[in-house]
């Protein structure tokens, strides 16, 4: 949030936290300086296109600095890691490891999507400029989250938590735009559903 709304010296403290708190982190500043270019229109003034330079360099020294931190730690880095820690950047990792965390990540929001079209049967969906870019920066997110722990040979559902916000924040932009063209009384019907989906699914499923 702070990057994108150009609070970039934030962006780049949270971003050490981020990256103190959990590995997979790295990959913000990457996320955040695709976004930026990605998204970056061609009437962009010297001003605004200085400060995202300057914000794209703060990404970077922050990473600097929690890799200069972890490596006088004591901490595992890429080199000194057990054989489960490992990255094997191999065609047969990425294949055994894509649906599994596919399935962790994005099953539920698609759910979701997919049971309030049938409940609202909204009509063709109007996507502005900030919902592109919502979902956007989303599928950046997850893939970015993913980038390395798809290649790790130990698997866990926990690599699935970071990426995920991404995938919810795509599926809650569709949803958004869906919501807006749905006639009254199904979106009255979805909401109902939405809100005693959670407890009719609390026993049998959650």
């Amino acid at each position: 949030t702070a990057f994108v709304r150009e609070r970039y010296r934030l962006a780049a403290i949270v971003t050490i936290a981020a990256m103190g708190a959990k590995e997979e982190a790295v990959v913000l500043p990457a996320v955040l300086i695709g976004f930026a270019v990605l998204t970056r229109r061609r009437e962009t003034d010297a001003a605004s296109a200085t400060r995202q330079a300057r914000g794209a360099v703060l990404q970077v020294v922050a990473l600097v600095i929690y890799a200069l931190v972890r490596a006088f730690s004591g901490a595992f880095t890429p080199s000194r890691s057990p054989q489960f820690y490992r990255l094997s950047f191999t065609i047969d990792r990425l294949a055994s490891n894509v649906l599994p965390y596919a399935d962790r990540s994005v099953t539920v929001v698609a759910a979701a999507c997919l049971l309030f079209w049938l409940l609202a049967r909204p009509s063709r969906s109007i996507w502005d400029r900030s919902r592109r870019r919502t979902v956007l920066f989303g599928c950046l997110w997850a893939a970015g989250g993913f980038a390395l722990t798809i290649f790790l040979p130990i698997r866990s559902s926990l690599y699935a938590c970071f990426p995920s916000a991404g995938i919810a924040l795509a599926g809650s932009a569709w949803l958004d735009t869906a919501w807006s063209t749905a006639p009254v009384a199904r979106r009255r019907r979805a909401l109902a559903v939405g809100l005693a989906l959670p407890l009719v699914l609390w026993q049998p499923v959650y």
